[in-house]
């Protein structure tokens, strides 16, 4: 096993926490959205770290998800979302994402994250 595919199988590991915790915390009124959508794009983000690792690709550290997929996307490696998707927030420190429970208030502030149907939904 390579250390890229070793550290591969970490950031899985790491991701699939991520979601856990979303899918445990998504439906709780008590837990601020902030807290819900930072474990949706942790969970984008490691996978697409992951599969970066595994293809051997060079990326800078980052939590932005449009600059992590970007050479996935040169290496012709397909995605299940298109880049418009993809919304990155003022300060470009994270990329967000939006979910069906994020309002339009909170999507203009770029507190919630996730991947999105497409404008219509905004």
């Amino acid at each position: 096993m390579t250390p890229q595919h070793e550290e591969a199988l970490r950031a899985l590991r790491l991701a699939d926490r991520d979601i856990a915790v979303f899918e445990r915390i998504k439906d709780v009124p008590e837990i601020h959205l902030s807290m819900v959508c930072f474990h949706a794009q942790q969970a984008v983000e490691k996978s697409l770290k992951a599969v970066l690792y595994e293809k051997h690709l060079d990326f800078r550290r980052t939590h932005d998800l449009a600059e992590l997929a970007a050479p996935l996307h040169r290496a012709g490696c397909p995605a299940p979302y298109a880049d418009a998707e993809l919304i990155p927030t003022a300060s470009r420190s994270v990329t967000t994402i939006r979910t069906s429970n994020c309002s339009p208030a909170t999507m203009q502030h770029g507190s919630c994250a996730l991947f999105a149907p497409g404008p219509a939904n905004m």
